[in-house]
């Protein structure tokens, strides 16, 4: 079996020894980024084939225009940080009619210079 470890700023389930090709849920803690696969498997050899990192999220404030369709919303917004391209994973929020926030992930459709 696996002795599963948790990344840095995270955690993993189960987080006892686990059976040969058992698999293993990471996930990081609140303001960290999971950067890899949320998932490992156990290997004959003892060693989880796939360890990610959680990495601290970096914090932008700005306001959306947004537009709502069914179940779907389009969101439009201006950065001119270079951090930012179409590769780039985006987590977001809203806060609802009854003050609660709701987190929302994406990644950036288009993005023009």
């Amino acid at each position: 079996g696996c002795n599963s470890q948790a990344p840095e700023n995270g955690s993993v389930k189960p987080s006892e020894k686990v059976e040969v090709d058992s698999e293993v849920l990471y996930t990081c803690e609140k303001d960290y980024v999971l950067t890899g696969e949320n998932t490992g498997k156990c290997r004959p050899d003892g060693e989880i084939d796939s360890i990610p990192t959680c990495e601290k999220a970096q914090v932008v404030n700005f306001v959306a225009n947004a537009k709502v369709k069914g179940n779907k919303g389009t969101f439009t917004c201006k950065t001119g940080d270079s951090n930012f391209s179409k590769d780039t994973t985006i987590g977001f929020y809203f806060v609802d009619d009854k003050g609660a926030k709701k987190v929302m992930k994406g990644k950036i459709k288009t993005a023009t210079d």
